[in-house]
C-alpha cells in the first residue's frame, strides 16, 4: 500500500516542478496585488481539486486504468512542446504577460492544461492503488498545492526585479522553458516504465 507520506511527497514534487500554472502566478506576482495573486492560487487550486475528484471516479473504470500512463504519457509530450514553444519566444510581450484575466478564467485553464490532467491522473491512480478516500487525497493537494504556489509567487516578485531588462527577461524565461522540458521528460520515461511493465 502506498503511503500517505509518499502520495505527498509525490503531489509536492509535481506542484513544485515547472508547468503553465506556477508561471501564471509567477508572472501575475511581479506585477498584481496580493489579493489578486490569492484568487489566482484559490482557481487552480479548486480547479485542480475538482480534476482529482472526476479522475479518482474514473479509476473505478479498468479501461481508463490501463489507459491512464498513455494519457500521462501524451501530457508529458504537451509539456515539452509548450517548454519549446516557450524558448522560441522568450522575451515577447506575449510570452511576458499572462493572457489569462481572472480566477474564471485560469479556472477553465485547468481543465485544458496538461500538467493538471498529468497531476490529478497520478494523485487518482496512487489514490486507487493506496485506499485513501477521495476527500483526503483532494485535502493534501490543497495545502501542498497552495503552498508551493505561494513560493512560485514570491519567487516571480524576486526575479522580476532583477530582470528588468529584455535580455535578462529572455534568459529567465528560455531557463524556466528548459526546467519545464526537463519536467515533462522525466514524466515521459517514468510513464513509459509504467506502460513497459503492464
Amino acid at each position: 500500500m502506498t503511503s500517505i507520506i509518499a502520495i505527498a511527497l509525490m503531489i509536492a514534487i509535481a506542484a513544485i516542478t515547472p508547468g503553465p500554472n506556477n508561471f501564471i502566478v509567477m508572472t501575475q506576482a511581479s506585477a498584481a496585488k496580493p489579493a489578486a495573486i490569492a484568487g489566482s492560487v484559490g482557481a487552480i487550486v479548486i480547479g485542480g481539486a475538482a480534476m482529482i475528484a472526476l479522475a479518482t471516479s474514473l479509476t473505478s473504470f479498468p479501461l481508463v486504468e490501463h489507459a491512464a500512463p498513455w494519457l500521462t504519457l501524451a501530457g508529458a509530450a504537451l509539456l515539452a512542446l509548450l517548454a519549446i514553444q516557450q524558448a522560441f519566444h522568450a522575451g515577447s510581450p506575449q510570452q511576458s504577460g499572462s493572457a489569462l484575466k481572472g480566477p474564471l478564467a485560469l479556472l477553465a485553464f485547468q481543465w485544458v492544461n496538461p500538467k493538471a490532467w498529468i497531476m490529478a491522473t497520478l494523485i487518482a491512480s496512487a489514490g486507487a492503488a493506496s485506499g485513501y478516500p477521495s476527500p483526503m487525497l483532494v485535502a493534501i493537494f490543497a495545502i501542498i498545492s497552495a503552498t508551493c504556489l505561494t513560493i512560485w509567487a514570491f519567487g516571480g516578485r524576486v526575479i522580476s526585479a532583477w530582470a528588468n531588462t529584455s535580455d535578462r527577461r529572455k534568459w529567465v524565461e528560455r531557463g524556466l522553458a528548459a526546467a519545464l522540458f526537463v519536467t515533462a521528460a522525466q514524466i515521459a520515461f517514468s510513464q513509459l516504465g509504467d506502460i513497459g511493465r503492464q
